[in-house]
């Protein structure tokens, strides 16, 4: 059987009539039924019951091939779609939180792109209040979140509960100490980003402190990750910041480990709908590779299995609701 002949047996059979199939196809009729009548000849039964002006009329054979045939027909066309995009780049739109970008995102989308040429990777960073909705809109095919709970619609992959970890200026007392205490910051000056840039990681820092019997004392505000740990290493503040943004330290800081339950959730979320051909294979690479950080750094028990519960594995005293945390003025 040719791809053709099921075209034509399909044509004839949707429209009722050799002579409208063939108008359809653009051919005369005289071919057409030579080609049905071949198709009928290589099958070795009759697809069609013919008659004197009577439209032909699919036997049973004719109906199970028809439902066959359409199926064939449909992969036909989508495996002539995959072929013709077969090394064409196919963009891959990601919406990055600032926290994960140098110590995660760069080495990920290095490696990614040596091993799929096709793959067109499109960075844009953005906020937490922005980056669900333009993973909603489908502005992104994938982004970055903290968030726990997710609108309909949308699904999660979640990767790991980062260590927090306490930053302190070299010249700081505390700079020599590898782990501290969360409460050992009760009375220093906090540098944070603002809160209306990322509300639920600056609450659940903000909470972090309340846990360990302090409201802290925000004297100043940063924009990025960047300014905000050279404000530290300048010796205006302190701050804590998750895992990865360790990964990438920059001179005059130091990162001490804080109690063990002090962690903040990432997950890459994305469309149940989406259709682009590279989320899933992004996916698994960001997760091996953060399976290689917690590996090395000895904190495996904090990666997150695809199928286990964010929520579940959180402590309750965590919650991710946008609800407003007072801040103690400097």
């Amino acid at each position: 059987m040719e791809i053709r002949e099921l075209a034509y047996f399909v044509a004839v059979a949707e429209e009722g009539s050799f002579s409208a199939a063939a108008d359809r196809l653009h051919m005369t009729q005289p071919p057409l039924s030579q080609s049905v009548a071949k198709l009928e000849k290589k099958l070795g039964c009759r697809l069609f019951e013919r008659g004197q002006r009577v439209a032909p009329r699919l036997t049973p054979q004719g109906r199970l091939l028809l439902k066959e045939a359409k199926r064939l027909l449909r992969q036909a066309a989508e495996l002539e779609s995959m072929m013709r995009t077969e090394g064409k780049e196919w963009p891959l739109r990601i919406g990055v939180i600032p926290s994960v970008i140098a110590g995660l995102v760069t080495p990920v989308v290095v490696e990614f792109q040596r091993r799929h040429d096709a793959a067109r990777i499109v960075l844009e960073e953005a906020e937490e209040r922005d980056l669900l909705a333009g993973v909603r809109s489908a502005s992104y095919d994938l982004g970055f979140t903290r968030a726990v709970r997710l609108p309909p619609g949308m699904q999660l992959r979640p990767l790991m509960l980062e260590p927090l970890y306490a930053v302190v200026a070299e010249s700081h007392p505390l700079a020599h100490r590898g782990q501290i205490s969360v409460s050992e910051l009760w009375d220093e000056e906090f540098v944070l980003f603002l809160r209306e840039d990322a509300p639920r990681a600056y609450d659940h820092i903000v909470r972090t402190c309340i846990r360990s019997g302090f409201v802290p004392r925000i004297a100043m505000h940063a924009s990025n990750d960047l300014a905000l740990l050279s404000f530290v290493a300048c010796g205006l503040g302190v701050t804590i910041v998750p895992f990865l943004s360790t990964m990438v330290p920059p001179p005059g800081v130091a990162f001490l480990r804080v109690e063990r339950w002090a962690v903040s959730p990432l997950s890459l979320v994305r469309r149940i709908d989406s259709e682009n051909p590279f989320t899933a294979l992004f996916e698994d690479a960001v997760a091996g590779h953060i399976a290689s950080l917690a590996a090395s750094h000895g904190i495996e028990g904090n990666l997150v299995l695809p199928d286990e519960s964010l929520a579940h594995r959180l402590d309750s005293d965590f919650s991710t609701d946008d609800e407003a945390v007072e801040e103690r003025g400097a």
